[in-house]
């Protein structure tokens, strides 16, 4: 008999980091000796559904069984899907969540399942639940420690785990995954030359403002080159600050704000890129968490430039495999993006050797096999 097990997340939402992450394991998991029932528990704003079947994979939706399209509702009764479906639970079964932390002690009150979380973030900088249904910091740790394993994206956030008392042999480390099949077959076009970002186009988080000061500096050199901002920003005050931003600075013609582009479109938009860039400020998100949009950053074979936040030096080097800065030095950042632009055939090499790390330590069937192993050891 296959083994199985239900994956939960919150809902598919095409295009986000948690939705690509998904995707790369249901590939993944598609391939080995396994059945996985996916479990959605609330909708998104288009009540999205997964448009792509593999096998061995089941989709259920929770929110499904009622034909209500005002979102809030599904809200209001999130609780009655997810009691429904913790009773639905049979002795034995194995449920893996994703982020949801309002559902682990709602789960663990069933003693007879096995229960595993995953994380990808301290949680002290993430909402602990969703939006109408969250969790005290307090309870979510002492959640924590009843759990059967919890999955982490970073050796840091493990050892902030192990910190607050759990086994660390309860605690396994699956890093950002990528996968390889959607760059195959990907040329390099030529036309317009420009640096990209790709991702949540967050201040806090990702310093694309940092990112627009960068290029800033660097832009009257090459006076043809562009930056593209790709993705959707958090909210409207910090896109409209952004934009501003780049007209005070006298680069509003060369910075281009894509918004969110389509799942399918994004390698190749990588690919025609000349680098890519990720200006993350030094803070606690970036200590504890991984960017997960670096994977398809080195599958595209462009070198990066990247600051050295969290775990980045334990798999890249500088100069080597990407251009890796100090967090607090915007200059030096401008200066590295130049560099490259200076130096083709080194540029080339190490985006190679970038590509070639993604392929040995991103690997999703490598890394989506972890959590198999890891429940039914």
């Amino acid at each position: 008999m296959k083994k199985h097990f239900y994956a939960v997340w919150v809902n598919y939402l095409p295009n986000s980091a948690p939705t690509n992450r998904m995707l790369s394991y249901l590939e993944a998991w598609s391939k080995q000796d396994v059945d996985v029932t996916v479990v959605f528990t609330l909708p998104d704003r288009h009540f999205s559904k997964v448009p792509f079947q593999y096998s061995n994979i089941q989709y259920k939706y929770l929110w499904d069984v009622v034909s209500c399209k005002w979102r809030l509702f599904h809200y209001l009764i999130y609780g009655i899907y997810v009691r429904k479906f913790r009773n639905s639970l049979k002795s034995g079964d194995n449920v893996y969540v994703y982020g949801q932390a309002n559902l682990l002690p709602l789960l663990r009150k069933r003693d007879d399942i096995m229960v595993y979380h995953e994380t990808t973030e301290h949680p002290a900088v993430i909402p602990l639940g969703v939006k109408l249904h969250k969790i005290s910091l307090k309870d979510y740790m002492d959640c924590c420690l009843k759990l059967n394993g919890i999955f982490v994206i970073s050796s840091q956030l493990k050892s902030f785990f192990v910190e607050k008392g759990i086994d660390k042999e309860r605690i396994e480390i699956v890093n950002m995954t990528v996968e390889s099949t959607r760059f195959e077959g990907v040329v390099k076009r030529t036309g317009k030359f420009y640096i990209a970002y790709c991702g949540n186009a967050s201040n806090n988080k990702d310093g694309v403002d940092r990112l627009i000061k960068a290029f800033a500096m660097i832009s009257s050199k090459y006076q043809d080159l562009f930056l593209y901002i790709i993705g959707q920003a958090p909210n409207q005050n910090e896109k409209d600050s952004n934009v501003q931003l780049a007209i005070d600075l006298g680069i509003a013609d060369k910075v281009v704000f894509t918004g969110t582009v389509n799942y399918n479109e994004l390698p190749q938009i990588l690919t025609d890129a000349a680098i890519l860039a990720l200006c993350r400020p030094d803070s606690l998100q970036a200590k504890y968490g991984f960017p997960t949009k670096l994977g398809e950053y080195l599958l595209s074979g462009n070198p990066i430039v990247i600051t050295d936040t969290g775990d980045i030096s334990k798999f890249l080097v500088n100069q080597d495999s990407a251009m890796i800065v100090d967090p607090n030095n915007i200059e030096d950042f401008a200066l590295k993006i130049g560099w490259l632009i200076d130096h083709p055939e080194e540029a080339k090499r190490i985006g190679e050797k970038g590509q070639k790390v993604a392929l040995k330590h991103f690997n999703a069937r490598t890394e989506a096999k972890k959590i198999v192993d890891f429940m039914f050891k």
